[in-house]
């Protein structure tokens, strides 16, 4: 409706009850902040002629000339209540409805509907206000279901489908029988086992030869001469044993530290996954107990005295007769299997048969010297590990003749219906665990299936994927947690066209969404279309958080939205022509992402031809390293002719080599601030915990940013910047805070008994050493979560380190230092080494999960000097460090790249950082310090004290930025 108006504005003074503000006129962002400005309790804002129009809840007596939008008043015509920015009469609101609203515009009137309402809350930048999360009540926790626990192989099958109860006296009367015959013919010699009821009984040398029995029969052998010529067959006549020669062998082997008495190893530490949930009470506690692990996996392997006795018997079998009497009496025991196999007793030949080795262990440092027992059930060796103990090592066509015969056996098997004694014959004799799996899946037994999977340690996306199937999805999501598998899993469930994959995609977007990384979690999750509004607000988010975040999110809507181009042109042209440092990091970013593999379109094309003038600039100014044959994929696939004919003609230079000269620089200036720990964020911002005054996130010049309201002394960054934990000290335990960066949230988790704890995370399961304890806790969880732990480990932790690669610990079990290394994310034993003695005394001692050999440091000080001394384990290899006249002893931060000594004399705090080479890098001196601290993080040295100095060194370009906070 269109009339002619006489007055088209309210002027004086007027009770307004409305303000109309127009885009078009003073621009989108002013609009908003003018919005903002005159917001208040209770007032609604709407979208009206393409502007905004913000209605308070009562009117208010203004000046109308004075404002900055325009004002509207509320009329009342014929019983009907309107707003309108002029003072209408009836006659002009003839056919006005109730609640409309009446702008005028050139004398013309144009009536709208309160209809599109808007909320201004998403136009706030909250990066910079920190929300906390105030801790509940404590209440009665609820403990979640647990997951159920992967069962033995002998509870997976069950005994019963094998054999029956007389078919099972009968065997254990044959092997007790067995027993005795193996005692006559070879005296103290132990009996190897394979079933579960036996593992007890081994001695410390897992089922081999005790040294000095060894000794002892080689020269009773040897000195009593029988052996005959035939084949080198033991006579039956058992020459005595002399006294005399016993004890003058243990003298003589004793000498050399060869068959000394250790203490009794304890028993393997048992490795879990579950979901175990403990209150905050109880994980505060020293004393709190740990349930029982979930999963058990096989027994590490031997450790390295274990490994040199094993090769020095070899070799001391190999060259005398006994080895002639072994391998004789093995060949016997396989005779008597072939001919169980050839007569068609299966059952009886598979108590006795032996496994094939795999491949993975070395003949000469496994080789078993008895004779196999005989097993009392079918039962598949954990983990694929133990069996390679009591395998008999034959030459290559020997060992091909028996896959034969087990190859054969298994075929009946099968075809019998015998689906049981088929997966054992390929489990544990042929070593096929795959295959055992994929028979298992083809007859639909799911659980099984999955259950061995875990016993036998394979791929961790095959048993996720029998999971689901299975139903079990928590067990597979828990797996998939654990071990990092979450791409893989979907991969291969996607591959067989399971309908759970659909399920598992959207939890590993979940995972990858709480953890920070959005443009992962929107790569994830994109696929499913009923998805997509979840990837937007995700995208969304990334966009709104800044730096280069900003700028890939921008990248990926582009190209997964080309029609957002125009929507996000006023973005895309402040990265393209931003001359800061952000700027230039942004663009380079870009540019990586950009080069492999990418997918262009109109839009992103587009874009680059934008780009490209910038990143050319920044390449010429040394910002980015950007060569010829990247810039002529970029306007190769810009596709602008009009700008390759416009570029000039040119060469880029070679990328610029960082000096190899020793940086040194010393810091007088002095700040206010008491820096506990500091860590290094994208976009080049800080985290540093103050202590109890909280943490704060400052950019590169020290402009504070946001503050979080959390006691922290030392900080646990996620490797992605996107979360941190924040570690109060409280006497003898430590409170643990969680940090949410992305989204500005603070929140108070758990009260932990820490020993150890990693020093970064992936953003939710973090590695801690609890009650001496290797646990993998879940930080997305209210209440303290175990998703993975090592427990009952035989010794006291001494020494812990992971990172992203590793993860690692140094044992003490009272009689020796052992190394233990896990896989990450696998987290799966790698090995355990026993760690040498020193052969001088030693200030300290280094592990690195890198390193097979320790790092031996030693102190030498004279009158006004103190020399480190550093053995890396190589032999004719040791640095000296002149420390000079320090006044306490320095500290050292060692790696698998650098080594960094901070040393305090009386004028300064000095750190040193070298490489591995042992050659300096660098020589960082504070003054005046009161407490300086150092953090190794990306190729970075950080250094930092309590007035408020941070020190940043790039390794790599050799350059530094400090700052002085105040």
């Amino acid at each position: 409706m269109s009339n002619e108006i006489r007055r088209p504005l309210y002027t004086g003074t007027q009770q307004v009850r409305a303000l109309w503000f127009d885009p078009s006129l003073i621009g989108a962002q002013e609009a908003r902040r003018r919005v903002l400005q005159h917001w208040c309790l209770g007032a609604s804002l709407y979208e009206v002629l393409d502007g905004y129009l913000l209605q308070w809840p009562s009117a208010r007596n203004l000046h109308c000339a004075t404002l900055d939008g325009l004002a509207l008043c509320e009329i009342q015509v014929e019983g009907k209540t309107l707003l309108s920015s002029a003072p209408l009469h009836a006659a002009e609101l003839h056919e006005v409805a109730r609640g409309s609203v009446c702008l005028v515009f050139g004398a013309q009137l144009c009536i709208n509907q309160l209809v599109a309402k808007i909320d201004p809350s998403i136009w706030l930048d909250l990066r910079q206000i920190s929300l906390h999360e105030p801790v509940p009540f404590p209440v009665t926790p609820t403990r979640m279901q647990d997951v159920p626990a992967a069962r033995s192989v002998r509870e997976i099958f069950g005994v019963g489908d094998f054999i029956s109860a007389e078919q099972a006296a009968k065997n254990a009367d044959k092997a007790a029988a067995n027993k005795r015959q193996a005692d006559t013919l070879m005296p103290n010699v132990q009996t190897i086992s394979h079933g579960q009821a036996s593992k007890t009984k081994q001695n410390a040398t897992n089922g081999r030869y005790d040294i000095m029995d060894v000794a002892a029969r080689m020269s009773e052998a040897k000195d009593s001469r029988s052996f005959g010529a035939g084949g080198g067959r033991a006579r039956q006549s058992q020459a005595e044993e002399k006294p005399s020669l016993r004890q003058a062998l243990q003298k003589t082997l004793g000498f050399f530290g060869i068959g000394r008495k250790k203490a009794p190893d304890t028993a393997p530490p048992s490795t879990g996954i579950g979901t175990d949930h403990f209150n905050q009470k109880q994980a505060s506690s020293k004393t709190a107990q740990i349930p029982k692990d979930k999963i058990s996996y096989a027994a590490p392997q031997d450790s390295g005295w274990q490994q040199k006795i094993s090769q020095w018997m070899n070799k001391a079998t190999g060259a005398t007769p006994l080895g002639s009497l072994l391998e004789e009496r093995q060949a016997q025991y396989m005779r008597k299997i072939q001919a169980m196999f050839e007569n068609g007793d299966i059952a009886s030949a598979l108590l006795h048969a032996v496994p094939l080795s795999d491949g993975r262990h070395s003949p000469v440092s496994s080789r078993s010297f008895g004779l196999p027992g005989v097993r009392a059930n079918l039962t598949i060796s954990a983990g694929g590990s133990a069996g390679h103990k009591s395998a008999i090592y034959t030459r290559h066509d020997v060992n091909e003749y028996w896959r034969k015969i087990y190859r054969n056996a298994y075929e009946r098997e099968v075809q019998a219906g015998n689906l049981d004694r088929a997966v054992f014959i390929l489990a544990e004799l042929l070593r096929c665990g795959e295959e055992a799996v994929d028979l298992l899946e083809k007859h639909q037994r799911f659980q099984q299936a999955a259950e061995l999977a875990e016993v036998l340690e394979l791929k961790a996306e095959l048993a996720i994927r029998l999971w689901c199937l299975h139903g079990d999805f928590a067990r597979a999501a828990l797996l998939a947690l654990v071990h990092g598998r979450f791409a893989e899993a979907v991969e291969l469930m996607e591959r067989k066209n399971h309908a759970q994959a659909l399920d598992l995609r959207r939890l590993w977007a979940q995972h990858l969404a709480a953890s920070g990384d959005l443009l992962l979690a929107v790569n994830a999750i994109w696929p499913l279309e009923a998805e997509r509004e979840q990837a937007l607000q995700w995208l969304l988010l990334a966009e709104q958080s800044g730096g280069l975040m900003t700028a890939l999110a921008l990248l990926r809507r582009l190209q997964l939205q080309p029609e957002s181009l125009a929507q996000s042109e006023a973005a895309l042209q402040s990265i393209a022509w931003r001359q800061d440092e952000i700027g230039q990091q942004q663009r380079a970013r870009i540019v990586q992402e950009m080069l492999p593999f990418f997918q262009h379109n109109a839009a992103t094309k587009n874009w680059t031809a934008a780009l490209l003038p910038a990143l050319i600039a920044d390449r010429i100014a040394g910002h980015n390293s950007l060569s010829n044959k990247d810039l002529d994929q970029l306007l190769h696939a810009a596709g602008n002719h009009v700008l390759r004919e416009d570029l000039p003609k040119f060469k880029l230079d070679s990328e610029r080599k960082a000096s190899s000269a020793e940086f040194t620089f010393t810091c007088e200036e002095m700040g206010l601030l008491h820096i506990y720990d500091a860590c290094r964020l994208p976009d080049h911002e800080y985290l540093l915990a103050l202590g109890e005054a909280g943490v704060i996130k400052v950019n590169r010049h020290g402009k504070r940013l946001a503050h979080y309201p959390l006691p922290a002394h030392e900080l646990v960054p996620a490797r992605n910047g996107m979360s941190a934990l924040g570690l109060a000290l409280r006497d003898s335990c430590v409170h643990v805070g969680k940090i949410d960066l992305l989204r500005g949230k603070v929140s108070d988790w758990q009260t932990l008994a820490c020993q150890f704890w990693a020093k970064d995370f992936d953003g939710q399961i973090w590695d801690v050493v609890l009650n001496n304890q290797l646990l993998s806790l879940n930080t997305h969880e209210a209440q303290l979560t175990t998703v993975w732990k090592v427990a009952d480990l035989p010794g006291r932790i001494l020494e812990f380190n992971t990172d992203s690669s590793y993860l690692s610990f140094t044992l003490d079990d009272d009689i020796s230092h052992h190394f233990w290394r896990y896989t990450l994310p696998e987290r799966r034993l790698l090995n355990r080494d026993a760690v040498p003695e020193p052969t001088v005394k030693v200030w300290l001692r280094k592990m690195s999960a890198h390193r097979v050999k320790p790092v031996d440091f030693m102190l030498r000080k004279s009158d006004d000097n103190t020399t480190l001394q550093i053995d890396l384990g190589i032999r004719y290899h040791q640095i000296d460090i002149e420390l000079g006249a320090i006044i306490a002893a320095p500290t050292i931060h060692f790696t698998d790249q650098t080594l960094c000594v901070v040393s305090r004399t009386q004028e300064s705090h000095r750190c040193q950082l070298f490489d591995m080479s042992v050659s300096k890098i660098c020589s960082l001196s504070i003054t005046d310090a009161e407490y300086t601290r150092t953090r190794m993080q990306d190729g970075r040295l950080l250094v930092f004290d309590r007035n408020g100095r941070l020190l940043d060194f790039d390794i790599a370009e050799r350059s530094l930025h400090h700052l002085c906070l105040n």
